[in-house]
């Protein structure tokens, strides 16, 4: 069956629901142990620090080429396999696993897996493509804001802090509720299943 149709503004929410389901877990994981030896923290206090090309080779790596390997992976290949053997449910929860593992960092993985929940969601709703847009979307404005807005400042006071984690919890609000109601009710722009074919007297009449 092809992909749901998804408008353009139910996509973008779907995009700002993952940056603000990440930045939510990245304050969780902020409150763990260890935090500071993390890979999390490992690269975001990279991109503050580097400047120039180093910057531009870590940004294009880690918010452009990274994402969208990771995407054909474990949403594309992986998740295909999952949801062939054991449908749907399987490869989401399966997928997100597996992308956690990969990570090979307490703190990562955790947030990983977490994330790859609502990745695997939104592949199985309206396809690979908008899972890839999200994923580096969301990569590109965490290390973004690392490497321009961290070092001048601009997100370092409480404040500023708890209103970009309210309004994260407003968006992932949304963009979750939006998802699960896609993925319970039909859409009349998919295609209607093919009707039954009838047996016995009633199928001549």
């Amino acid at each position: 069956m092809p992909d749901r149709p998804l408008h353009a503004r139910d996509g973008w929410l779907q995009v700002l629901g993952l940056v603000g389901a990440s930045h939510l877990l990245e304050n969780v994981a902020r409150l763990l142990p260890g935090y500071a030896e993390s890979r999390i923290s490992e690269l975001l206090a990279q991109a503050a620090a580097t400047s120039g090309a180093p910057r531009l080779t870590l940004l294009v790596s880690s918010a452009l080429i990274g994402p969208m390997f990771e995407e054909l992976v474990f949403r594309g290949v992986l998740f295909e396999l999952l949801r062939r053997w054991r449908g749907p449910g399987a490869a989401i929860v399966g997928s997100a696993l597996l992308f956690g593992a990969a990570h090979l960092d307490t703190h990562q993985s955790g947030v990983a897996a977490l994330l790859g929940l609502q990745l695997g969601a939104l592949r199985h709703v309206h396809g690979l493509s908008w899972a890839i847009i999200a994923h580096v979307a969301n990569n590109g404005l965490a290390l973004g804001a690392s490497a321009f807005a961290l070092p001048a400042g601009l997100s370092a006071s409480p404040t500023a802090r708890l209103a970009s984690i309210a309004a994260a919890l407003c968006l992932t609000g949304f963009a979750c509720a939006s998802l699960a109601q896609s993925m319970r009710s039909p859409d009349p722009e998919w295609p209607a299943p093919a009707p039954k074919l009838q047996n016995g007297p009633e199928a001549s009449e």
